[in-house]
């Protein structure tokens, strides 16, 4: 910095564009505004059209509420001028409050507004990066007794590369969604939105209006998954919430709509608390889909994973609006209330109360830590009527949710890490004094620097012969048992004579690949020697056990998905054909939409996935499934489980993504990039069933506890350890190794060298020639 220079006030334009930068972000924040503005004016319709033709991209909206005055109309394009009436930091009663939408748009584009007021002519105001063009009466009558146009071209035309992005067909996959969370929260208007492309118009989104959320969620994503919902009309003194959750399960969360006064709240605190207690009742293992209701069962026991579902529902908790801050920031997605507490309260109470009339079991005790406290019941309105009584035990303190830290002593080594995203290469070690981050929960996961691993205690060179000797079920221990029923759970393992662990240490491939490989212990574990790096950077060497289980786990997985990687990336995929007719898997009408789109079966067909003909059923459709991946032969089951499932989960993020996959296997189909050098790009579109059907396949296939392997195997599976790309943990998120103490430089006892010349002239038979008598 400067100390010279001189500080001054930036320029109007200058502030008032990256002021609107913040507020108008994108084009979806800019549909969502303009559609605010419609909803406050008592619209009943509202139509909207998107182009985004490269160098014409443009959005228009048009309602029919009450209109705006040319009195009115003049003002519009000044900042922090408005008609609603502000209560606190929010709308009393409306979406907009602040007076900054319009204004900031029309700072960063050209807008035009037509408008008719009930009785009074059509008026219409032009405004270019702020500054006013032209206001009076409109060329062109509006065509409706009242309502307003409003017309954005030239968007973003300061920010050029805000501007490049509107070209991308993601963005119109993110106003659909906008327009969705509209629709649900307002289910009574009717809403279109069209794309105006060059080849034509085309409907994106069509909803005349309903009665409800449920009819609404409905109308846009079909019956499957709320053929059976519990409505909830449930109010608590001034709180009051209102919408439906479904008795079935999903096997994503993409259908969890929480809003706050009609807010949109994605991914926020309430989201983690109605799947808290959702996750510690009995509802992903009682809930069941359509697909699985069909499915005839079997004996086989299945994993807890496969049994995982999550819930679906449309909740609308509406606060007194001075108990509401929505200006955490400019979009309008973190909202904030008066008393926190005592709203979490009243969730909790509401889905406790159905978890447990809906035979789903209460959640287990512990999950927030509930007491009682002096807050008022909901009071039961039909057709949801919770039980005062059943309620009270449920009500947590008015205070923030105390944090969960992990004991060091019993913490696990290592974090798990995105498939697709790119392994650690060493294995550090913090502090045990401090504990190890905790990843989100968003889905987006980003790899840690390294992972964690607390390093041994220094042992005397007699102790790897001792260990050695006394290879036994005593010498290596559990500290604690693994708990099947939780898949993060993991076991630590160390020798029960040893003290505890203390200083940081870190392991790198070089580490594996240059190790000491020591016989088998226990038929489990694999000890070698390794050399270490502490924080100062001085090398030592450590005692080190091998899980063989997770370790082969982690070198057949990783085979596995590189030839998967590399039948998508070439386009060869090796499948199995199934016979017609036999394996068919039942997809919702809005799935079927999906898969017709251009494209999409060449995406799974580049995956080994081969899919019939379609034909419109109803709200279901049954479709033959042609041929499955070879690697992947459980996908081809008669029941088609498993091939439901990755269709459902997959099917929505093609919808979103499709345009970047095409991107990437055109790259691809170009030479650009090979099977190898593009792994993460392609381990990133991968469907997130076949990454578990990989993993499972790994699993089974392992070598076992109990499995006896001889030096060669021990050394064979170290080296294929050293070359995988994540040597750390297994392809479930167990830990591969785990060090147990320091060694000074140990090297394998002295032995006598063998004498093979001797040998072999002592066990070589003599020629028959020299056997003859002379």
């Amino acid at each position: 910095m400067n100390n010279g220079a001189r500080i001054k006030r930036l320029s109007r334009p200058a502030a008032t564009r990256l002021r609107s930068s913040l507020v108008i972000p994108s084009l979806p924040q800019i549909l969502t505004e303009l559609a605010h503005n419609a909803l406050d004016a008592g619209a009943t319709s509202i139509e909207c059209w998107v182009r985004l033709v490269p160098g014409d991209e443009s959005v228009r909206l048009e309602d029919d509420g009450h209109g705006i005055t040319l009195e009115n109309l003049g003002f519009i394009g000044e900042q922090y001028i408005t008609s609603k009436e502000a209560e606190g930091w929010s709308g009393n009663g409306t979406y907009g409050y602040r007076g900054e939408a319009l204004a900031s748009i029309s700072a960063l584009s050209l807008m035009e507004i037509t408008s008719r007021a009930p009785g009074a002519e059509t008026h219409s105001k032009i405004i270019r990066n702020g500054e006013t063009i032209y206001l009076g009466k409109a060329r062109h009558e509006l065509g409706r007794a009242r309502g307003t146009t409003v017309s954005v071209r030239d968007l973003f035309n300061a920010i050029p590369v805000r501007r490049a992005s509107l070209a991308s067909t993601p963005s119109i996959s993110a106003c659909k969604q906008a327009m969705e969370a509209l629709v649900l929260v307002a289910p009574k208007i009717r809403w279109v939105l069209w794309e105006d492309r060059l080849g034509g118009m085309r409907k994106i989104l069509h909803w005349a209006g309903g009665k409800n959320s449920l009819e609404a969620f409905r109308g846009l994503y079909g019956h499957a998954g709320v053929e059976r919902v519990q409505k909830i009309r449930v109010s608590s003194g001034d709180r009051r919430m209102d919408g439906f959750i479904s008795l079935e399960g999903a096997f994503t969360k993409s259908h969890q709509h929480l809003y706050i006064n009609g807010y949109a709240i994605p991914g926020s605190e309430l989201h983690k608390l109605i799947e808290r207690r959702f996750a510690s009742s009995s509802f992903s293992a009682l809930s069941s889909n359509l697909t699985e209701e069909s499915v005839a069962p079997t004996q086989k026991r299945s994993s807890p994973r496969r049994l995982e579902r999550f819930p679906i529902y449309v909740l609308n908790i509406t606060l007194p609006s001075a108990d509401v801050d929505a200006a955490y920031d400019a979009r309008k997605l973190t909202i904030g209330c008066k008393e926190p507490g005592k709203t979490r309260a009243f969730v909790i109470a509401v889905i406790d109360d159905f978890l447990r009339k809906s035979g789903f079991g209460a959640p287990r005790s512990g999950t927030d830590s509930p007491t009682r406290q002096n807050l008022p019941m909901p009071s039961p309105s039909k057709p949801f009527s919770p039980r005062p009584s059943g309620l009270s035990s449920t009500i947590v303190p008015d205070e923030a949710e105390p944090e969960t830290v992990p004991n060091p002593a019993r913490q696990l080594f290592f974090n798990s890490y995105r498939l697709g995203s790119e392994a650690p290469s060493t294995l550090a070690a913090p502090s045990p004094a401090t504990p190890s981050p905790i990843a989100s929960g968003n889905g987006d996961n980003v790899p840690p620097a390294g992972i964690s691993a607390p390093s041994p205690p220094e042992l005397e060179p007699s102790t790897v012969e001792e260990l050695i000797k006394q290879a036994s079920d005593q010498v290596i221990s559990r500290v604690r048992k693994f708990d099947e029923r939780q898949d993060d759970e993991r076991t630590t393992y160390a020798p029960s004579w040893l003290p505890p662990v203390r200083s940081d240490m870190k392991f790198t491939h070089a580490s594996i690949a240059s190790a000491i490989v020591l016989p088998q212990v226990d038929r489990r574990f694999i000890p070698c020697v390794m050399m270490a790096e502490d924080t100062s950077e001085e090398k030592s060497e450590a005692l080190v056990v091998i899980d063989q289980h997770a370790a082969d786990e982690r070198v057949a997985v990783e085979q596995i998905l590189d030839a998967l990687n590399e039948g998508f990336a070439r386009n060869n995929m090796a499948i199995t054909e199934l016979e017609d007719g036999v394996v068919r898997v039942v997809l919702s009408r809005q799935e079927v939409a999906t898969l017709e789109l251009p494209g999409v079966r060449e995406v799974l067909r580049r995956w080994g996935i081969g899919l019939g003909d379609t034909a419109a059923q109803g709200e279901y459709t049954q479709v033959n499934a042609l041929c499955v991946p070879q690697l992947l032969d459980r996908l081809g089951h008669k029941n088609a489980t498993e091939l439901t499932r990755l269709l459902r989960l997959y099917l929505p993020e093609l919808a979103d993504s499709l345009p970047e996959i095409q991107v990437l296997t055109t790259l691809l189909d170009c030479g650009s990039r090979d099977g190898s050098h593009g792994w993460a790009s392609v381990q990133r579109r991968m469907p997130l069933e076949m990454a578990e059907l990989a993993n499972s396949k790994a699993c089974r296939g392992a070598i076992m506890f109990g499995d006896r392997l001889q030096g060669d195997q021990c050394e064979r599976l170290v080296a294929q350890l050293a070359v995988t790309r994540n040597p750390w943990i297994c392809a479930h998120g167990r830990p591969t190794l785990a060090p147990l103490g320091l060694i000074p430089q140990y090297r394998p006892p002295a032995r006598r060298a063998i004498d093979w010349a001797a040998w072999k002239h002592k066990h070589t038979e003599p020629p028959l020639s020299a056997l003859r008598p002379s």
